[in-house]
């Protein structure tokens, strides 16, 4: 019966602890559901803007290299061959261009958003040298920004019209293939 009534007692203490354990891990849950203070509540919110900025310019850099290159090899081949496939690529240099601009200018517009966030919390910051996206919309890197933007999409534009302009008159003829298989 001793050795009963010693099981029996290492069973309450071990449920005695079980317990204190699941009232810590509540107690601990319970804290952290809590509100964040201000200040961890800005270094996150300024952490994640400072992310989507620099996965949108990844995106944008990203894309307009595959773009750029895709469409500059289409384009030779566009020039190059006399086939009856010479308007269908056009055209697909075309859809693709356009692609290539409206992801760039939405993925432009989405990037307001952060970067005033970024500007916001930055203001808290007593140093003034840590400003950095404060500092980007001042002045000279505004506008380098502006501009590197109106570069990118310039070349969608232009390597659109080009291949629309070399390949007007096969686009026409595929078109008309397409339209007249269409009853």
């Amino acid at each position: 019966m001793a050795d009963i009534d010693s099981v029996d007692a290492k069973v309450s203490d071990m449920n005695a602890k079980l317990e204190l354990v699941l009232t810590k891990i509540e107690e601990l849950k319970s804290a952290a559901s809590k509100e964040l203070s201000a200040a961890d509540a800005a270094k996150m919110v300024y952490a994640e803007a400072g992310n989507w900025v620099r996965m949108v310019n990844t995106i944008t850099w990203t894309l307009g290299s595959i773009f750029l290159v895709g469409a500059i090899i289409a384009t030779n081949v566009l020039t190059a061959q006399t086939s009856p496939w010479r308007g269908t690529v056009a055209l697909w240099i075309i859809f693709l261009c356009l692609i290539w601009l409206l992801i760039d200018i939405l993925y432009w517009v989405s990037i307001w958003t952060p970067r005033s966030i970024l500007e916001s919390v930055e203001k808290d910051f007593k140093n003034a040298a840590l400003r950095l996206y404060t500092r980007q919309q001042m002045g000279y890197g505004n506008r380098v920004r502006f501009w590197v933007n109106v570069l990118t999409w310039v070349l969608p534009v232009v390597v659109g019209l080009f291949a629309l302009i070399v390949g007007w008159a096969d686009i026409k003829k595929s078109v008309g293939y397409i339209v007249g298989a269409i009853p």
